[in-house]
């Protein structure tokens, strides 16, 4: 019984160093098949950006914006002439926008007087304007007279027809600035809240924004 049992393990031995064996073959084997398949596939895809520009520029004979006014009374109208040009690649949505800031800040734009203060209206032609501030096409309100003071927020140009459809369009616009006020002077002396003698540089910021954002499925 002894002697049976001396022999039965070295063949016991032998049989599980085998089978080590082989398991680390096809282990091996399986490995080596999986690391060696590999695929790839490149292309690629050529883009470009787009571009939203805006530029203002003097329409006809017109030396457009900035410009500078002197003793401007109540009443009086100061007509600019300008062109704003879609000169991007995009166009532009419908809701253009107004903005202003005046430095320094006064009777002439920040309300402090009811009623009173410098006002701006915008009128659009269909053509360019002639120099003599006529039309001859056709006009359409961007704008109606709005005291400055009501600039809290930038005011809507939702008209804007030429520039809200496609790009390389413009849109001659003409630019009224007017004062009103209504005040009695005693003897040579301004009442206390007054618009006369002022002086301000009123900044013109107008905005648009890129056209509805589209996708595409090539």
């Amino acid at each position: 019984m002894m002697k049976n049992e001396k022999g039965t393990r070295p063949r016991a031995a032998r049989r599980l160093v085998a089978l080590a064996f082989a398991f680390g073959v096809l282990s091996l084997t399986g490995a080596g098949v999986y690391a060696g398949l590999q695929a790839t596939a490149t292309s690629t895809s050529a883009v470009t950006s787009g571009t939203l520009l805006m530029t203002l520029s003097g329409d006809g004979s017109s030396g457009g914006l900035p410009e500078t006014i002197s003793n401007m009374a109540p009443g009086d109208v100061y007509n600019v002439y300008v062109n704003l040009s879609n000169t991007g690649t995009l166009a532009s949505a419908a809701g253009m926008t107004l903005a202003e800031s005046a430095s320094p800040a006064n009777a002439l734009t920040n309300g402090s007087i009811t009623g009173e203060g410098l006002a701006v209206s915008i009128t659009q032609c269909s053509v360019a304007w002639s120099s003599a501030g006529a039309c001859s096409g056709t006009t359409t309100s961007i704008l109606s007279s709005t005291l400055l003071s009501a600039f809290g927020s930038p005011q809507s140009l939702s008209n804007v027809p030429s520039l809200a459809a496609s790009t390389g369009k413009l849109a001659h616009l003409q630019f009224s600035l007017s004062l009103s006020g209504t005040e009695t002077s005693v003897n040579g002396t301004a009442p206390s809240q007054t618009i006369e003698g002022l002086s301000t540089t009123i900044t013109w910021t107008f905005s648009e924004q890129q056209r509805t954002a589209t996708t595409t499925n090539a």
